[in-house]
């Protein structure tokens, strides 16, 4: 293995995409009230294809989610911040599943019976604002309208 392929499977280490997820969700808490959703199994994986895409993130740096900052607002009017999420999507399931996997045994969250995923309290964690304004935001679509949006398949995973 050489350097390049070693800092590529450590960005893809299930403890580092956790940890990621681990934002994502903290997101949607925070606003859970406000948009009565919660994040589940399924969202994950949607959420996994489209936060490792750069212009994603860069655009998720400086928003400021009031009750005006949508789904709508950030992503329709952004297209081109999705691209090729079906293929990110779909190359990105196995390694999503180990972070779940890894995020549940190492108590970051955990999953209910209706596959809803809780954080845990995780001292010294080190909070990523873009990671959550994409929790916010998408937790403004229910999973079944973001499948369909990104015209990703659930059945994949």
């Amino acid at each position: 293995m050489n350097i390049s392929q070693a800092i590529f499977y450590n960005e893809l280490s299930p403890d580092i995409i956790c940890k990621d997820l681990y934002n994502i969700i903290k997101g949607f808490e925070e606003v859970e009230e406000q948009n009565n959703r919660r994040v589940n199994f399924y969202d994950l994986f949607i959420l996994f294809a489209f936060y490792n895409y750069k212009p994603a993130l860069e655009e998720f740096e400086n928003v400021k989610y009031n009750k005006y900052t949508s789904f709508k607002l950030r992503i329709e009017r952004n297209p081109d911040i999705f691209a090729n999420i079906n293929i990110r999507f779909s190359q990105g399931i196995d390694f999503c599943k180990a972070a779940i996997i890894y995020g549940i045994n190492n108590q970051y969250f955990e999953m209910d019976k209706n596959l809803i995923i809780i954080s845990k309290k995780v001292r010294n964690f080190n909070y990523d604002k873009r990671l959550i304004n994409i929790g916010k935001t998408f937790s403004t679509k229910n999973s079944n309208e973001l499948y369909k949006y990104f015209k990703v398949d659930i059945n994949e995973i």
